[in-house]
């Protein structure tokens, strides 16, 4: 049998939406703080793009060595741009 009040009950579920609503908020918080640090991030490998294709041709690097690196780079651009596009489209709504 439920000894507790209606009150009772009530005032615990209005705590759990609270905790809920803070946990949620903390949430979106991160959320958003990494995709400003995405963001920054895939501005800072599109700026360094152009030094290390200059470096392709340095003949103190391994051949093969820059070119490797070159090709992540433009992957992880190539992936991460859609998504960006996406996420901006999706905030600014239809």
């Amino acid at each position: 049998m439920n000894t507790k009040s209606p009150q009772q009950s009530v005032d615990e579920l209005a705590e759990a939406l609270d905790h809920f609503g803070a946990t949620a908020l903390a949430i979106k918080a991160e959320r958003d703080a990494l995709k400003a640090l995405n963001a920054e991030l895939l501005d800072a490998l599109a700026d360094a793009l152009p030094f290390v294709e200059d470096c392709e041709r340095a003949p103190e690097y391994k051949p093969g060595v820059v070119k490797k690196h070159i090709k992540h780079i433009r992957s992880v651009i190539e992936k991460a741009s859609p998504i960006s596009e996406a996420q901006r489209h999706m905030e600014e709504g239809p």
